[in-house]
């Protein structure tokens, strides 16, 4: 995994802790503490449950946690009308072993109390949900189009940072589209707050515009097919609408004719990317199972046709609590599948295949083949061998 796809994969994989301890917070198990740290207010937890029962092993540590709190890691439930007698069991009773104390009651804790209090955080952040797989596909896919891009990294940090960018993304893979909306709408991948998308069909003209006023950061999106339609003058008007109220623009799809000149030329961000490959399933698994994926990979003998994978594939594969040889199995499977749709065609009508090396040499050689002159066809009669063509220097004397 090189360096910018493993950022992106941090980076949700922070968001999803995140989540998990401020979870974790709402129900009762970590409390916490707004400290300030050179100008910067930060959030400090602290663990209620007793930590003295933590053994050191991470794995076996983060067994017992989800085992004793796994309630306490999921979203609170929301206000209702109803009430509920029973609720979650109370945390144990001594939150910290012997001579330690809360935090914020202004008693010395021991260095040893930090930093069991610190891993003790740190396993409730791991021990939730982690980043959805659907996700971790999406931030590979964008990472291989910014690598590939002219353009280098720092620019397309400063231009998501602008308050109204025009975005194009391009891949010619099944399941982009889906996959690359529900990655900008993860609150805090993209600074600026959560986006909050608007279907371009809701802007019309500079004196009409229906949109939801909830929070976040609201940003137009042109999706697919939905984008064809709208053409000439008719989609300058709405781009100028959706500009002028500093709206970002984000039109993602499949197909390159799909996006129109316009958004490409305005374009302040516009990545392509090609079909998935082996390089792609290689970092996908080695981000999702290390070295012993990589390991199990290198048994896959029809990994060159990784390119039939789509997203949706990938996604059906990398199940949470599949091995990486159950994933490799998996992959074989769905390759086989779609090569074979690929040849025969899906539901009877012709699918575009990529071209690749060796199609390239089968179709030199047809064409070689066609150029040398074909011999004379023969038959044998009566046991002597005669041609159905007479030669030409018999039928010029006669």
């Amino acid at each position: 995994m090189n360096k910018l796809s493993r950022l992106l994969v941090r980076r949700l994989e922070r968001i999803a802790r995140r989540e998990v301890q401020r979870n974790a917070h709402l129900n009762g198990l970590l409390n916490i503490r707004i400290v300030e740290v050179r100008g910067h207010l930060l959030r400090r937890y602290a663990p209620v449950f007793d930590t003295s029962r933590l053994s050191g092993d991470r794995d076996r540590d983060l067994a017992w946690l989800r085992r004793n709190f796994g309630g306490y890691l999921m979203p609170p439930p929301q206000p209702s009308d109803i009430v509920v007698a029973e609720g979650r069991p109370p945390a144990f009773l001594a939150p910290f072993p012997s001579g330690g104390t809360q935090a914020g009651t202004g008693e010395r804790i021991s260095a040893s109390d930090h930093a069991r209090r610190a891993y003790a955080v740190s396993l409730v952040g791991r021990a939730g949900r982690p980043p959805l797989v659907s996700n971790i596909v999406a931030a590979l896919v964008l990472a291989r189009a910014i690598e590939n891009g002219p353009v280098p990294f720092a620019k397309i940090v400063r231009a998501a940072a602008m308050s109204a960018p025009v975005v194009s993304l391009h891949a010619p893979m099944a399941g982009f589209e889906q996959a690359m909306r529900r990655l900008i709408e993860v609150p805090g991948f993209i600074p600026g707050g959560a986006p909050n998308g608007i279907d371009g069909d809701y802007v019309y003209d500079d004196s009409s515009f229906v949109g939801s006023e909830s929070t976040g950061r609201t940003y137009i999106q042109f999706i697919g097919d939905n984008v064809r339609r709208i053409g000439g003058a008719a989609l300058q008007r709405r781009l100028v609408n959706a500009l002028t109220r500093d709206y970002p623009v984000v039109a993602i799809s499949e197909k390159s004719e799909s996006i129109p000149s316009e958004i490409t030329i305005a374009a302040d961000i516009a990545l392509t990317t090609g079909w998935l490959d082996y390089a792609f399933i290689s970092t996908m698994i080695g981000a999702m199972h290390g070295a012993a994926g990589i390991a199990a990979l290198e048994q896959w003998s029809n990994a060159y046709d990784a390119h039939y994978l789509t997203i949706d594939d990938v996604v059906l594969a990398f199940r949470p609590g599949r091995s990486a040889h159950e994933v490799i199995a998996v992959l074989a499977s769905l390759t086989e599948r779609n090569r074979i749709a690929a040849r025969d065609g899906d539901d009877g009508k012709p699918i575009r295949l990529r071209p690749t090396r060796a199609s390239h040499r089968s179709r030199r050689r047809m064409r070689h083949r066609q150029r040398r002159p074909r011999p004379e066809r023969t038959a044998a009669v009566g046991g002597s061998v005669t041609s159905h063509r007479a030669p030409r220097s018999f039928s010029r004397n006669r």
